[in-house]
């Protein structure tokens, strides 16, 4: 019970801080080592009512990005 209060607690704060930039109807990507969390990524989807996209290796994204970038 305290582990899934505390994923509730972490989806509510990651899905107010998305509706910040969230442009309705655009994919959205769950990018980092929290997209493997099969739970907090549900619940997620759950709060914003939208599909989460996430990639094979989401813990890469970023450094892909900044690579790119350069």
């Amino acid at each position: 019970e305290i582990a899934l209060g505390i994923h509730y607690a972490v989806a509510r704060r990651s899905a107010n801080l998305l509706r910040k930039i969230y442009i309705n109807g655009a994919p959205t990507v769950f990018a980092g080592g929290a997209a493997y969390n099969k739970c907090l990524k549900h619940l997620i989807e759950k709060e914003m009512g939208i599909n989460l996209l996430c990639a094979d290796n989401p813990q890469i994204l970023g450094a892909i990005g900044a690579a790119l970038n350069n």
